[in-house]
């Protein structure tokens, strides 16, 4: 380790802050008798984010759980599980999950406001990591990580630290409360169109041209290394929760009859296990691709269906609610491919119409994707920021 900023001195984390909100068990000690009334799982902490936004009700607890009461101004932190870096601040009184700890600051030694920002920076997390302990799921250690030492600001300069830092957080926080705002929107222009038509009796099946069977580079086809020329997969996990492609797979197989498989430009691909009904409507850009098992892919008719439409009909809650009505629940959830032909898609006659409402819903879709590029933008600052926490003179 370098030498330590000017000012900075190295101190134990147990000097900083007190661990409050000593564990109780729920049986014989109720949370709402104490005057509790919202309970904080490590579910309702948001990964990079200091807001806590969501809890539960402390009276639903399970009469075997572990609780620990905090205040306003608290840290709670994620003690199972570092890599989500999870860590809350406080901004009511309530009790927490066991699996948590929850931290007040010493405002001689740490302020307040820069205790949380200390908890996410990557040296703390990455000393709280290298300490955890457990087979299933690794958690850490309260006195091993009381007694590890950080390097600290004097606290003027800790101050800077929050005026910056929470400059950068009040971005974010607006960012995603636009997001989620436009988000609304979005499913609430859906969700009506949709509406209208079923009142008016527009849900029917379009023609396509279904592909049902599971490609043959299964057992018969083991994997090979990728080379160039090989078609490319797109799979499951390929496709993420907005329907965008995030890669494809560069897994190399000899396909004999490949060209039964290939995507193609407004092919839409839907997931009948797993995932089932996550979509991805192809534009071209994957090139030489091939969809893998456990996704059928519909080659629309051009002449009825105007394919954005069909992937935002697939975004819709009436889409959502059908897959979840005729889905079979086992090890694998699934809808199999006759069933999904038969969803009554709310179709307009008009092909404009479907165009239309595309265009309009993929004006908004662009809006929100830059709005998650400047909230990118604002977690990279921040984490820059943090990362002079470490105290090292360069």
């Amino acid at each position: 380790m370098g030498e330590l900023k000017p000012g900075w001195t190295t101190v134990p984390f147990g000097q900083m802050v007190e661990s409050v909100g000593a564990t109780r068990k729920s049986r014989g000690w109720s949370g709402t008798e104490a005057g509790f009334d919202r309970y904080v799982g490590l579910e309702h902490i948001d990964s990079n984010s200091l807001s806590i936004k969501r809890w539960g009700s402390a009276a639903d607890v399970g009469a075997n759980s572990d609780l620990r009461p905090f205040e306003p101004g608290d840290v709670i932190f994620a003690r199972r599980r570092i890599y989500q870096r999870k860590v809350g601040l406080a901004g009511f009184r309530g009790v927490a999950s066991g699996h948590a700890l929850v931290f007040r600051a010493k405002p001689d030694v740490v302020l307040p406001a820069f205790l949380p920002f200390l908890l996410q920076s990557d040296v703390f997390m990455t000393r709280a990591d290298r300490f955890s302990a457990g087979s299933l799921s690794q958690t850490v250690n309260l006195s091993t990580l009381l007694a590890q030492e950080f390097a600290l600001p004097p606290l003027k300069q800790q101050e800077k630290f929050i005026q910056v830092l929470n400059a950068v957080e009040s971005t974010d926080e607006e960012l995603a409360a636009l997001e989620t705002s436009i988000q609304g929107v979005v499913d609430s222009y859906l969700q009506s169109f949709v509406q209208k038509l079923l009142r008016h009796g527009r849900g029917r099946i379009p023609l396509f041209e279904l592909s049902t069977q599971k490609p043959s580079y299964g057992a018969n086809a083991p994997a090979c290394e990728y080379q160039e020329g090989m078609p490319r997969f797109i799979r499951i996990t390929d496709i993420d929760d907005s329907g965008r492609l995030k890669r494809t797979g560069r897994v190399g197989v000899n396909v004999p009859d490949a060209a039964k498989y290939r995507v193609r430009e407004g092919d839409l691909l839907v997931a009948r296990t797993g995932s089932v009904g996550k979509t991805y409507l192809s534009d071209g850009a994957e090139g030489d691709a091939i969809f893998a098992g456990y996704l059928i892919r519909f080659r629309l008719n051009p002449s009825l269906v105007w394919p954005r439409y069909i992937f935002w009909i697939s975004r819709s809650s009436y889409f959502r609610r059908w897959v979840l009505r005729y889905q079979r629940v086992g090890v694998q959830p699934n809808i199999n491919a006759t069933e999904f032909r038969m969803f009554p898609v709310p179709l307009p006659t008009d092909i404009r119409a479907q165009r239309q409402l595309a265009t309009q819903l993929d004006s908004l879709e662009q809006g929100i994707a830059a709005i998650r590029q400047r909230r990118v933008k604002c977690a990279c600052l921040k984490r820059q920021i943090m990362g002079g926490m470490d105290g090292v003179s360069q």
